[in-house]
């Protein structure tokens, strides 16, 4: 069985998203088939991070593949969008490396306000990274 439908979701509140507390709203809401599970920035924080080097810069955040519930199928992409309305689509292929990141710090602090507090990175793939993460979905590839 597939993913389904499958939406990942910053709510954008002003100063929540880089609340530290355990009380703090959430920051990411992932949709699945009707069902909702919302992650509070700290929580992801708190999954296992790794590194990845961008452009000079060492950003800290969690692989793109933990943050779903299933594996992608080969015929599944997952299309990005940013506060500012940017969208890319990543294929099953970039959206499945260890190494793109939805990334929450940036050299050792958390990003600045103009790349988050989330964005993904993707490393040999900048063309691919977006600023202030929003929205992520899960969709059938088209043919």
């Amino acid at each position: 069985m597939g993913v389904g439908a499958l939406a990942l979701v910053w709510v954008a509140t002003s100063g929540a998203c880089r609340s530290s507390s355990s009380d703090g709203p959430a920051a990411l809401r992932v949709e699945v088939d009707g069902a909702t599970r919302a992650w509070k920035l700290v929580e992801i924080e708190a999954l296992p991070a790794q590194d990845v080097t961008l452009d000079g810069s060492v950003y800290k955040g969690v692989s793109l593949a933990r943050l779903l519930p299933a594996p992608l199928a080969p015929t599944e992409s997952v299309v990005a969008r940013g506060a500012d309305g940017y969208t890319q689509t990543l294929s099953y292929e970039a959206a499945s490396r260890p190494e793109c990141v939805v990334a929450h710090g940036k050299d050792g602090r958390s990003l600045s306000a103009a790349e988050g507090p989330l964005r993904i990175v993707l490393v040999d793939s900048p063309g691919l990274s977006i600023n202030n993460l929003v929205h992520l979905r899960v969709e059938k590839a088209r043919n």
